[in-house]
């Protein structure tokens, strides 16, 4: 009550508050009365006074949207916010290798394919640069080892899945130390030289038996041979050390591949001869 006129709560947009009854008001002591007369004023000037607060508030409002949507179309912005994604998706990222995870058949598979593919590359590269074909069919090689025409010679890459099946299995039993480093391609490659090159346990050519028990000359045994079973060696260490740690669709295809066709050129090659 207000001097003994009523007040009604009203739901004008903006006015959030109670209104005086002016028709009650007016009824009673007529609309010039005294108490009407100042009740008038009053309520209109509390309700001007919500109004403008309401339209302020609405215009504030707005102006915050148009500056969140300007902050939201800044470049500068949008490239923080992609920096801040990537990183967040590389620290949630699995580790390339877990050497737990590796298994004896996905290590023999993947030897199996990377020796095959080094040694025939490897060494069709080195009978090329090295003329092993002259040297083959010359003393004192001519009575040690078959010709270059020999199909047992053409046929050479078909047996290596059974030498990369032997490899396969030493390196299963020494996967944490191959694997599991940054730098096991080194001493993958370190103990091949040296246990399958140097130390040799019979008298092959180029290891250090080879050099005491056979006629071999000393050239020989330090020559080309050693480039090419060093460099196929370096080859077959480093690129299984990738695959193994990073087993990507494309290089999983892609040696895939070229193992097939190593494989199919040596019979082609039997066949049509």
């Amino acid at each position: 009550m207000l001097g003994g006129y009523p007040l009604k709560p009203t739901r004008a947009v903006g006015r959030i508050g109670p209104q005086v009854d002016l028709a009650a008001a007016e009824s009673e002591h007529g609309a010039f009365g005294l108490v009407g007369g100042i009740a008038r004023p009053l309520a209109r000037l509390s309700g001007d006074r919500l109004d403008a607060e309401g339209r302020e508030t609405r215009r504030f409002g707005r102006a915050h949207s148009r500056s969140e949507s300007t902050r939201a179309d800044c470049p500068t912005l949008k490239i923080a916010r992609v920096h801040s994604t990537l990183r967040a998706s590389e620290s949630v990222e699995p580790k390339m290798t877990d050497v737990h995870r590796l298994t004896l058949p996905g290590i023999i598979a993947r030897s199996v394919v990377v020796h095959t593919v080094t040694y025939f590359c490897v060494g069709l590269l080195a009978f090329t640069l090295f003329d092993y074909r002259t040297a083959l069919a010359e003393p004192p090689l001519a009575g040690l080892m078959r010709s270059a025409d020999d199909p047992m010679v053409m046929a050479g890459p078909l047996f290596q899945p059974i030498r990369g099946l032997l490899f396969g299995i030493v390196f299963y039993l020494l996967r944490d130390q191959y694997f599991g480093r940054p730098y096991g391609w080194l001493t993958m490659w370190v103990v091949m030289v040296l246990i399958g090159t140097l130390a040799t346990f019979g008298p092959a050519p180029g290891s250090i038996e080879g050099l005491i028990y056979t006629t071999l000359p000393l050239s020989f045994h330090l020559g080309a041979g050693h480039i090419e079973t060093m460099g196929q060696a370096l080859a077959f260490s480093c690129l299984l050390f990738y695959w193994v740690r990073r087993p990507t669709r494309w290089l999983t295809w892609g040696l895939g591949g070229v193992f097939v066709i190593v494989m199919i050129l040596p019979v082609l090659g039997l066949l049509l001869g």
